[in-house]
């Protein structure tokens, strides 16, 4: 199940963002935008505004803060847990008394006070959030209230990012709670080593930390989605979509429906889709997509997710408890083609400046 978690999730990642071309691929003779609104609108609907399931059994207007009772009685069960009146811990049903003692114990006490923060921001906000997602038509709306739910969490990672990292390990790898068997030599916890992604975690940490950055990195993710709902309608404005990365999308779909596994080629085949993206309409483009999401604090996470970042990610995939021998040993140029694949003073000097 992990692993196809990771290849669904790999293929989510690279369809919508094939190969650099004058002749545009069409899905069915059309833009696969042109195909993508009822899919869009299927999706939002079934999952989201029309699904029985969180006003039946999450959402309710019986309690204070929203919650169904049954999940406000679960919450408030998890509160002794997350914001517990003693640092010795006896007995911890969820968390477990070794992840407790690592944040309560071992962390100075701006980041000791992690768990508890992030309980208090979902147990007062978490229902209004979801009734929200809910509401939502758009996906742009869907990620702005996404953004709202991760802004606390960024927030408190942002001075802690190293030191809570060691401290989530530790609740997985020494996880002494119910919910789990930590002495299974099956427990994906004890086969997993989490050295490499500990770096990927705390350099996407650091990118946060400049001033305003959490807030700006949060609106260019909101323009991705801008510009994906605008690249739905065909009469949108050229600089307010992706319409003329179909042919390079359209490509990167086949060659994953031929086969799935080929990761490599997966890979190399998005850096078309971003040349695309940020190079066929040059000039006259280039100051609206700079404006949207080439600014100075993209400028400085892209500086810190370096080659070491992508080499410790890709060495991750190939641990035996992720993706294990699946996941290719990586030519060194494809490393250096997804390090480049995001930069667009890379992809395309001659149109963007690094004014930063």
């Amino acid at each position: 199940m992990f692993r196809r978690g990771i290849l669904l999730l790999v293929a989510c990642c690279l369809i919508p963002a094939a190969v650099h071309s004058a002749q545009i691929e069409t899905w069915g003779g059309q833009n696969i935008f042109d195909v993508l609104p009822p899919i869009v609108e299927w999706v939002l609907t079934t999952y989201l505004t029309e699904n029985t399931y969180w006003r039946e059994s999450v959402l309710s207007d019986q309690t204070a803060h929203g919650w169904h009772p049954d999940v406000d009685g679960i919450m408030l069960m998890l509160k002794s847990e997350m914001c517990p009146v003693s640092s010795d811990c006896t007995s911890s049903m969820f968390l477990g008394c070794n992840c407790m003692d690592g944040f309560h114990k071992h962390l100075d006490s701006s980041c000791r006070s992690i768990p508890c923060g992030l309980w208090t921001f979902f147990y007062h906000e978490g229902a209004r959030l979801i009734k929200e997602m809910m509401a939502s038509v758009t996906t742009e709306q869907v990620i702005s209230v996404w953004i709202q739910a991760t802004v606390p969490i960024k927030e408190m990672l942002c001075n802690c990012n190293e030191e809570a990292y060691d401290a989530i390990e530790n609740c997985i790898v020494n996880y002494d709670g119910i919910l789990m068997d930590s002495s299974d030599p099956q427990y994906f916890g004890k086969r997993i080593n989490f050295a490499p992604i500990k770096h990927v975690f705390v350099r996407a940490t650091a990118t946060l930390c400049p001033d305003n950055c959490i807030e700006d990195l949060g609106i260019v993710l909101k323009n991705v989605f801008f510009m994906f709902d605008s690249s739905l309608n065909p009469d949108s404005e050229e600089c307010t979509n992706y319409r003329q990365t179909s042919g390079a999308v359209v490509k990167n779909i086949n060659r994953f429906l031929a086969d799935p596994y080929d990761y490599e080629g997966l890979i190399l085949g998005v850096h078309p889709i971003l040349k695309s993206l940020w190079c066929d309409k040059g000039e006259r483009c280039s100051d609206a997509l700079t404006e949207r999401f080439n600014g100075c604090c993209t400028r400085h996470a892209i500086n810190l997710m370096d080659k070491s970042v992508v080499k410790a990610l890709f060495t991750f995939l190939r641990d035996p408890g992720v993706l294990g021998d699946s996941f290719p040993v990586l030519q060194k140029k494809t490393i250096n083609t997804f390090w480049k694949m995001l930069d667009p003073h890379k992809l395309c000097p001659e149109f963007y400046n690094d004014y930063c």
